[in-house]
């Protein structure tokens, strides 16, 4: 589905980072007691995409009006939606990439839409530039050597 405004850029952005949320929590979930330098880090991620969503909602208070339905247009949401379903046990070098295969979707979505809607997003704009940098540097640290030797 196209996204075609201001405002449902930022429902999506939130569904995007709650869905990012869930996965971390299904993550942790699925690990278990196997590896608990993993489980401490999917928590923390877990925790940023809470926040991150709350922030989300706060801009989208401070920009009820005319602003939400600016047009928007070339964002896909069908391209960026994360898979939260971490079914079975797994072991964490798979949930590791399932994590950073999350993160380059997220941080995918936040890149392009900066590119498209930056000037309709005002402060917005400013936050996906951010949460894109954030997610792009959680996607290399996961995706980083030490990261998948730890937990094999």
């Amino acid at each position: 589905m196209e996204l075609r405004t201001f405002g449902g850029v930022l429902r999506f952005a939130m569904e995007l980072e709650a869905s990012a949320e869930e996965l971390y929590k299904n993550l942790v979930s699925r690990i278990g007691d196997e590896d608990p330098v993993t489980t401490e880090l999917f928590t923390k991620y877990s925790r940023e995409h809470s926040r991150r969503h709350r922030l989300l909602e706060e801009i989208r208070q401070r920009n009820i009006n005319e602003v939400l339905l600016e047009p928007i247009s070339g964002i896909e949401s069908g391209t960026y939606t994360v898979n939260t379903d971490a079914s079975g046990k797994m072991d964490s070098a798979k949930a590791i990439n399932t994590a950073a295969d999350a993160e380059e979707k997220t941080a995918g979505f936040y890149e392009d839409t900066y590119k498209v809607g930056r000037a309709a997003l005002g402060e917005a704009a400013i936050a996906f530039k951010r949460f894109q940098q954030e997610n792009r540097e959680r996607e290399r640290a996961l995706r980083s050597p030490g990261c998948n030797e730890r937990s094999t």
